[in-house]
């Protein structure tokens, strides 16, 4: 009789014991969940003012791009993007002409390696240097895309950015044009 009543009572605690462990599994996971949708939680990030990592590949023609002699002849502007990426889809069709407005490089770095990117290199003129490289992208530690970047002569980081549209672009570089101005005066 006494085995029976400390049986029973062993099996309340272990239901309770595992009750409880349920629940700490349930929230424990909801917490790393929540952790994960924030974006702002970067281990690693690319900020202003540090010195931007330089490569060495071929633009889409087959041209030796070596950023190192790009970057220090004058500001360059790489912008990166997706194939897939509707937002980069629809930042392309200005970019020419903004292109034109600024006297800086411009590098537009797409990190798909393997979809169909003829409606992409069709829009683009001969002043935009083309890259499809995901390598570059990791080393920038870009994550979302479209996403753009501002390296001075001297290879430093100035702006970093994520770009929902083309008036955050224009704006992020007009912005840099004023302040370059007002600094040189």
């Amino acid at each position: 009789m006494w085995n029976d009543i400390v049986s029973i009572i062993i099996l309340v605690l272990l239901t309770a014991e595992l009750g409880i462990l349920y629940y700490i599994l349930k929230y424990n996971s909801n917490f790393l969940k929540q952790i994960q949708s924030i974006k702002g939680i970067q281990l690693e990030t690319l900020d202003i003012g540090d010195q931007a990592p330089f490569f060495r590949t071929f633009s889409n023609n087959g041209d030796k791009i070596i950023s190192k002699n790009i970057i220090s002849k004058k500001r360059t502007f790489i912008l990166f993007i997706n194939t897939n990426c509707p937002t980069c889809k629809s930042l392309l069709g200005d970019l020419n002409s903004i292109s034109s407005n600024y006297d800086i490089n411009f590098l537009l770095i797409n990190s798909d390696n393997l979809s169909n990117d003829a409606h992409i290199t069709k829009q683009l003129n001969d002043n935009i240097i083309y890259i499809r490289s995901n390598q570059i992208t990791s080393l920038y530690f870009i994550r979302t895309v479209p996403h753009g970047v501002l390296i001075d002569e001297n290879g430093t980081v100035v702006l970093s950015s994520y770009i929902k549209n083309m008036h955050v672009l224009n704006n992020m570089l007009l912005n840099e044009k004023t302040n370059r101005k007002s600094i040189s005066v």
